[in-house]
Protein backbone atom coordinates (compact mmCIF):
# COMPACT_ATOMS: atom_id res chain seq x y z
CA UNK A 1 0.00 0.00 0.00
CA UNK A 2 2.54 2.27 0.54
CA UNK A 3 4.20 1.87 -2.87
CA UNK A 4 1.09 3.66 -4.18
CA UNK A 5 1.30 6.79 -1.46
CA UNK A 6 5.04 7.31 -3.06
CA UNK A 7 3.96 6.55 -6.38
CA UNK A 8 1.22 9.59 -6.12
CA UNK A 9 4.07 11.55 -4.25
CA UNK A 10 6.01 11.37 -6.45
CA UNK A 11 3.12 12.55 -9.49
CA UNK A 12 2.10 15.37 -7.25
CA UNK A 13 5.53 16.95 -7.42
CA UNK A 14 6.39 16.43 -10.80
CA UNK A 15 8.97 13.63 -10.33
CA UNK A 16 9.53 10.78 -13.21
CA UNK A 17 9.79 7.14 -12.25
CA UNK A 18 11.95 5.48 -14.39
CA UNK A 19 10.43 2.97 -16.28
CA UNK A 20 12.21 0.52 -18.04
CA UNK A 21 13.07 -0.68 -21.93
CA UNK A 22 10.44 -3.30 -21.86
CA UNK A 23 7.96 -0.78 -20.68
CA UNK A 24 8.90 2.00 -22.64
CA UNK A 25 8.37 -0.79 -25.93
CA UNK A 26 4.87 -1.29 -24.32
CA UNK A 27 4.01 2.37 -24.48
CA UNK A 28 5.27 2.57 -27.92
CA UNK A 29 3.12 -0.33 -29.16
CA UNK A 30 -0.23 1.48 -27.49
CA UNK A 31 0.82 4.72 -29.21
CA UNK A 32 1.00 2.96 -32.46
CA UNK A 33 -2.06 1.48 -31.60
CA UNK A 34 -3.59 4.34 -30.94
CA UNK A 35 -2.33 6.39 -34.13
CA UNK A 36 -3.43 3.82 -36.39
CA UNK A 37 -7.01 3.48 -34.93
CA UNK A 38 -7.15 7.56 -34.97
CA UNK A 39 -5.61 7.44 -38.59
CA UNK A 40 -8.90 4.66 -39.67
CA UNK A 41 -11.41 6.17 -38.48
CA UNK A 42 -10.36 9.16 -40.67
CA UNK A 43 -9.94 6.97 -43.22
CA UNK A 44 -13.27 5.55 -42.87
CA UNK A 45 -14.88 8.75 -42.84
CA UNK A 46 -13.39 10.04 -45.40
CA UNK A 47 -14.76 7.14 -47.57
CA UNK A 48 -18.77 7.56 -46.17
CA UNK A 49 -17.58 11.40 -47.54
CA UNK A 50 -16.93 10.44 -51.01
CA UNK A 51 -19.83 7.83 -51.12
CA UNK A 52 -22.41 9.93 -50.53
CA UNK A 53 -20.84 12.55 -52.93
CA UNK A 54 -21.00 9.58 -55.89
CA UNK A 55 -23.79 9.20 -54.91
CA UNK A 56 -25.26 12.72 -54.90
CA UNK A 57 -26.98 12.36 -51.50
CA UNK A 58 -28.06 15.49 -49.79
CA UNK A 59 -25.90 16.53 -46.87
CA UNK A 60 -28.87 15.97 -44.78
CA UNK A 61 -29.00 12.16 -45.55
CA UNK A 62 -25.16 11.25 -46.03
CA UNK A 63 -24.58 9.80 -42.80
CA UNK A 64 -28.16 8.43 -42.42
CA UNK A 65 -27.36 6.33 -45.49
CA UNK A 66 -23.72 5.78 -45.75
CA UNK A 67 -23.36 4.72 -41.52
CA UNK A 68 -25.02 1.51 -41.97
CA UNK A 69 -22.00 0.17 -44.61
CA UNK A 70 -19.44 -1.84 -42.70
CA UNK A 71 -16.27 -0.55 -43.91
CA UNK A 72 -15.17 -3.35 -46.66
CA UNK A 73 -19.24 -2.85 -48.14
CA UNK A 74 -18.66 1.03 -48.17
CA UNK A 75 -15.08 0.45 -50.07
CA UNK A 76 -16.38 -1.88 -52.29
CA UNK A 77 -19.94 0.33 -53.37
CA UNK A 78 -17.42 3.49 -54.16
CA UNK A 79 -15.09 1.60 -56.13
CA UNK A 80 -18.39 0.51 -58.13
CA UNK A 81 -20.18 3.98 -58.55
CA UNK A 82 -16.97 5.78 -59.08
CA UNK A 83 -15.65 3.41 -61.52
CA UNK A 84 -18.44 3.56 -63.42
CA UNK A 85 -18.63 7.51 -63.23
CA UNK A 86 -14.82 7.24 -64.33
CA UNK A 87 -14.40 4.15 -66.30
CA UNK A 88 -10.67 5.68 -67.56
CA UNK A 89 -9.52 5.46 -64.05
CA UNK A 90 -11.44 2.14 -62.93
CA UNK A 91 -8.76 0.20 -62.19
CA UNK A 92 -6.57 2.59 -60.18
CA UNK A 93 -10.27 2.70 -58.07
CA UNK A 94 -10.28 -0.64 -57.96
CA UNK A 95 -7.02 -1.06 -56.42
CA UNK A 96 -7.31 2.02 -54.30
CA UNK A 97 -10.42 0.49 -52.25
CA UNK A 98 -8.83 -2.92 -52.38
CA UNK A 99 -5.50 -1.87 -50.17
CA UNK A 100 -8.47 0.08 -47.90
CA UNK A 101 -10.21 -3.50 -47.57
CA UNK A 102 -6.86 -4.88 -46.34
CA UNK A 103 -6.31 -1.67 -43.69
CA UNK A 104 -10.05 -2.52 -42.96
CA UNK A 105 -8.59 -6.47 -41.98
CA UNK A 106 -6.03 -5.10 -40.02
CA UNK A 107 -8.13 -2.58 -38.33
CA UNK A 108 -10.26 -5.38 -37.22
CA UNK A 109 -7.92 -7.59 -36.05
CA UNK A 110 -6.61 -4.80 -33.54
CA UNK A 111 -10.15 -4.14 -32.41
CA UNK A 112 -11.68 -7.42 -31.71
CA UNK A 113 -8.40 -9.62 -30.79
CA UNK A 114 -7.13 -10.23 -27.68
CA UNK A 115 -3.48 -8.65 -28.32
CA UNK A 116 -0.02 -9.55 -27.16
CA UNK A 117 2.84 -8.35 -28.82
CA UNK A 118 6.12 -9.44 -29.60
CA UNK A 119 7.73 -5.85 -30.09
CA UNK A 120 11.45 -6.93 -30.98
CA UNK A 121 9.94 -9.15 -33.89
CA UNK A 122 7.84 -6.30 -34.92
CA UNK A 123 5.03 -8.72 -34.68
CA UNK A 124 1.58 -8.46 -33.22
CA UNK A 125 -0.45 -11.64 -32.04
CA UNK A 126 -4.57 -11.77 -31.59
CA UNK A 127 -4.54 -14.36 -29.37
CA UNK A 128 -7.82 -15.54 -30.14
CA UNK A 129 -7.24 -15.14 -33.85
CA UNK A 130 -3.96 -16.57 -34.30
CA UNK A 131 -4.72 -15.98 -38.24
CA UNK A 132 -4.60 -12.03 -38.06
CA UNK A 133 -0.42 -11.92 -36.79
CA UNK A 134 0.09 -8.92 -38.20
CA UNK A 135 3.27 -7.41 -38.97
CA UNK A 136 3.33 -3.99 -37.05
CA UNK A 137 5.13 -2.36 -39.59
CA UNK A 138 2.33 -3.52 -42.22
CA UNK A 139 -0.04 -1.77 -39.92
CA UNK A 140 1.59 1.28 -38.82
CA UNK A 141 2.98 2.49 -42.10
CA UNK A 142 0.98 6.04 -41.12
CA UNK A 143 2.40 7.65 -44.13
CA UNK A 144 1.13 4.96 -46.77
CA UNK A 145 -2.22 5.52 -44.75
CA UNK A 146 -2.10 9.05 -45.30
CA UNK A 147 -0.95 8.98 -48.81
CA UNK A 148 -3.68 6.34 -49.63
CA UNK A 149 -6.35 8.86 -47.81
CA UNK A 150 -4.97 11.80 -50.01
CA UNK A 151 -5.14 9.94 -53.36
CA UNK A 152 -8.85 9.30 -52.65
CA UNK A 153 -9.39 12.22 -52.00
CA UNK A 154 -8.17 13.58 -55.07
CA UNK A 155 -9.53 10.90 -57.35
Amino acid sequence: MGGGKSLLKLFRYGLSVPITAAEQRHREFCRKIGEFMMAFSQLEHTIRFILAGALKLPERYSFVVTRNFEFANSCGVVAAVLGDQKPEKRQEIRELYERCKRLGTHRNALAHSLLTHDIEEQRFMGVNQPKQNVEIREIFAMTSLNVLQKKLTLL
